[in-house]
Formats: C-alpha cells, sequence, structure tokens
C-alpha cells in the first residue's frame, strides 16, 4: 500500500513539472526568438526632440505550452505601454508579430532570420497615418540585445532609433 502510494505522488509530481517545462519550451517554429525570451531586456532610447535618453523595458515571455510569445514594452516618462503576440500562422506557414499600445498605436508583422538577425518587417499604423517598417534585432554578446528601426517614407528607407539593452539582473 505505502509502494502504491508513493508512486501514485511520484506520479503525480512527476505530470504537474512537465506541464511547468512544457510551457516553457518554444515550438520549433518559433526556435529563432529564443535569444530574445526569458529575460527582461533594459534600454535607453533617444527622446524624439534629442533631449535626453528615456528608460524602456521589454519582455518576451513563452506562453500557451510554447506556441506563442507575449510581448511587454514600457517607457514610462512617455507613459506608453504596448503588448502583442508572436505566433506561428499555420496557414501563411511564417511567424507573426501583432501589437497595440496605449495610444492607440499598433503594428502587424512577419518574423523571420535574415544575416544572423531577427527582422520584424511589417506596417505600424498610427492614429494619423500607417508605415511600413522594419525592425532589426542583434545579439553581440551574451546578455545583449541590439534594436534598430527603420521606416520606409519618401520612397527610401530611413533610420529610426538603435537602442542597446541589456538583460536585467
Amino acid at each position: 500500500m505505502r509502494q502504491a502510494t508513493f508512486l501514485l505522488f511520484v506520479s503525480c509530481v512527476s505530470f504537474m513539472f512537465s506541464g511547468v517545462t512544457a510551457g516553457m519550451d518554444l515550438s520549433n517554429e518559433l526556435m529563432i526568438l529564443k535569444p530574445m525570451v526569458g529575460n527582461k531586456w533594459v534600454g535607453k532610447i533617444e527622446a524624439l526632440d534629442g533631449s535626453g535618453y528615456l528608460d524602456i523595458v521589454r519582455e518576451y515571455k513563452v506562453i500557451l505550452d510554447g506556441k506563442a510569445i507575449r510581448i511587454s514594452n514600457y517607457c514610462r516618462e512617455l507613459d506608453n505601454y504596448s503588448e502583442g503576440l508572436i505566433y506561428w500562422d499555420s496557414t501563411e506557414k511564417k511567424i507573426r508579430l501583432t501589437t497595440i499600445n496605449n495610444k492607440g498605436t499598433s503594428q502587424n508583422a512577419y518574423v523571420s532570420e535574415e544575416d544572423g538577425r531577427i527582422l520584424f518587417h511589417g506596417s505600424i499604423s498610427f492614429t494619423s497615418r500607417s508605415l511600413e517598417f522594419k525592425n532589426y534585432f542583434e545579439f553581440p554578446g551574451e546578455g545583449k540585445m541590439i534594436d534598430r528601426w527603420y521606416r520606409y517614407e519618401d520612397d527610401k528607407w530611413q533610420a529610426g532609433h538603435t537602442v542597446e539593452l541589456t538583460v536585467e539582473k
């Protein structure tokens, strides 16, 4: 009887922890995003008016048993918060990104790998206009990420922000 109770206990604990582990693993389709996930990234971005730098925080959390990644971005100084999802679009056979922020700006993009970098390429819609954008993410070393954003405007690609982020310890 004691052995049966012990085996039942071990089985239940194993089942509980197998679910936790499975939830932390990315699906094969999302593996190119592995360098981003599971960390809180912090950095500084130059203010649009050039008056200084603003603190930003980004998090990429694996959800839905590894089938999606929840993105959270915030900049307290600008009262700007956004949430989004990255997921595998089984119809398109591509990774998709969709985000929205508290100011009404939204992004829809495809995610791919280009020259060893992660690329978000799509459209961003502000309250008054929409633009095509490219957002590259590079990982030059352990715990470091560089975010380079470009917009297509006036018939050419124009540099936007470049942000160096590090993993918050």
